[in-house]
C-alpha cells in the first residue's frame, strides 16, 4: 500500500513540475510579446484586422488601424500627402488615350533615364 502512494506522489511531482516549466514558457512567450497572462484573459473586445492578420485590435479603433494598416501595406508612408479625387467635369480635366501615355512617359525617360513608369492600361470590353 504504501508503494501505491509513494508512486502517485512522485507521479503528481512530476506533473507539476511539467506544469510549471510550461507555465513558464508561456509566461516567457508573453513577456517577448509585451504581454502578461491576466491580460490575454481579460475580455476586451478584440478582433483580427481585416488587411493583416498579424494584427489584433480593439474593436474601437479599428476604422483608423484598417486605413492605416491599407496605406503601409500598400507601400505609403503615414505621412504622404495625396492627391484630390480627379474631378468629372470635362472642361477641367485632361484626357489622355493611351497613345499619348505612352509618348508622354517616352519623353520624360528619355530626359531622365532614371525614370520608372507603373501604370495601368484599361481596356473597355463591351458585350
Amino acid at each position: 500500500m504504501n508503494f501505491n502512494v509513494e508512486v502517485r506522489k512522485k507521479q503528481l511531482q512530476s506533473l507539476d513540475q511539467c506544469i510549471t516549466s510550461f507555465k513558464d514558457k508561456v509566461d516567457s512567450i508573453l513577456g517577448y510579446l509585451g504581454w502578461t497572462a491576466k491580460r490575454v484573459l481579460e475580455n476586451d473586445d478584440r478582433t483580427l484586422c481585416p488587411i493583416n492578420s498579424g494584427h489584433t485590435i480593439q474593436l474601437e479603433s479599428i476604422v483608423p488601424h484598417v486605413e492605416r494598416c491599407r496605406l503601409t501595406s500598400s507601400g505609403y508612408s503615414l505621412t504622404e500627402t495625396f492627391l484630390s479625387e480627379p474631378s468629372s467635369d470635362p472642361k477641367s480635366s485632361i484626357c489622355l488615350n493611351n497613345h499619348e501615355k505612352i509618348e508622354v512617359l517616352n519623353k520624360v525617360r528619355s530626359v531622365n533615364p532614371r525614370f520608372m513608369a507603373v501604370f495601368l492600361i484599361f481596356y473597355s470590353i463591351r458585350y
